[in-house]
């Protein structure tokens, strides 16, 4: 397919940098640095640059000098999807030479070949110069030199050329053209929203998984909490059976015993004992439990927190 782009004085700069790669930082994504050596030129070798042959050129020519005049026009011609790779390079020379032709070599300032981007695809920069019909010098003149039936017929002109040329179908015509002549920059915009379906399709499909994940934790966590509740209500239980005071209860005797050395002794039945008392060694244990156990309670907190700051970065 093919989509046409026109450019004021201001412009010309960065896209002729953009097309011949002249800059360390291109703008654009989509570029891959390590394909960048497989780009080249197919318009004619000068010993100047592309923008002082560009204002040589204009300077040769009756041009306006308002800011809003065209100086510069691109031609982007993609190759089609379906096109043996053996034929890319025939496409592109004969492609230009049709270009060529119809705008005059004179005023070609640079078409370059783009094979280290997501489709090869030549940029054929030429600058728009007509003879002028009334006093018959030449101008820059974009709207004369490329008019709404030349936009209609170009396609089919283009793909008829090419057919002839390489002997094989050349699906230039296709849906895309069939709903008009696009700038190249809205199929790059419509090549970012795709993208940006995908990463937000991925974005769903991450958040949904950190949500079955943090669902999961959940729920053992609150298994893990309800055994922390029951452990700490029985050794708070165990401590208050445990308190030794001065009042002993019904159930238990004060004997004095000893020849010499008189002491003090508590009689308590066996089983009141065992059911009621729990010694000193198991409530120390036990508290160093629930020390234990709170630290857990702190850590499942603070894990918490991560899972709601994780869900908060996946949705962001």
């Amino acid at each position: 397919m093919a989509h046409l782009a026109k450019f004021k004085r201001n412009a010309c700069g960065q896209m002729l940098s953009h097309y011949s790669r002249d800059k360390e930082n291109f703008g654009n994504d989509l570029i891959n640095l390590e394909l960048t050596k497989k780009n080249y030129n197919l318009a004619p070798e000068r010993n100047i640059s592309d923008m002082e042959f560009l204002k040589q050129r204009i300077s040769e020519v009756h041009c306006l000098k308002r800011k809003d005049v065209n100086v510069l026009c691109d031609w982007a011609i993609t190759v089609p999807k379906d096109l043996p790779k053996e034929y890319h390079e025939e496409f592109f020379q004969e492609s230009y030479n049709f270009l060529e032709a119809k705008y005059g070599k004179e005023n070609v300032v640079s078409a370059y070949v783009h094979n280290d981007e997501t489709t090869p695809h030549l940029h054929f920069a030429f600058i728009p110069i007509v003879q002028d019909k009334n006093k018959g010098h030449l101008k820059v003149s974009a709207k004369e030199c490329i008019t709404r039936a030349d936009l209609k017929r170009f396609h089919p002109d283009l793909q008829q050329h090419l057919e002839s040329k390489l002997k094989v179908p050349v699906n230039v015509l296709n849906e895309a053209t069939k709903e008009g002549n696009k700038a190249i920059i809205e199929l790059k915009r419509e090549s970012a929203i795709e993208r940006l379906d995908k990463a937000n399709l991925q974005a769903s499909k991450i958040v949904l998984q950190a949500k079955e994940q943090a669902q999961s934790i959940k729920d053992s966590l609150k298994a893990l909490e309800a055994e922390f509740e029951a452990l700490n209500a029985y050794i708070d239980e165990a401590s208050r059976q445990s308190d030794i005071s001065m009042m002993y209860p019904d159930y238990a005797k004060v004997e004095t015993k000893g020849l010499l050395k008189k002491q003090k002794f508590v009689i308590v039945p066996a089983d009141k004992w065992e059911a009621k008392h729990i010694s000193a060694n198991q409530i120390a244990s036990l508290k160093q439990a629930r020390e234990k156990l709170t630290s857990i309670d702190q850590d499942i907190e603070r894990l918490k927190m991560q899972l709601d700051d994780e869900r908060y970065n996946n949705l962001s």
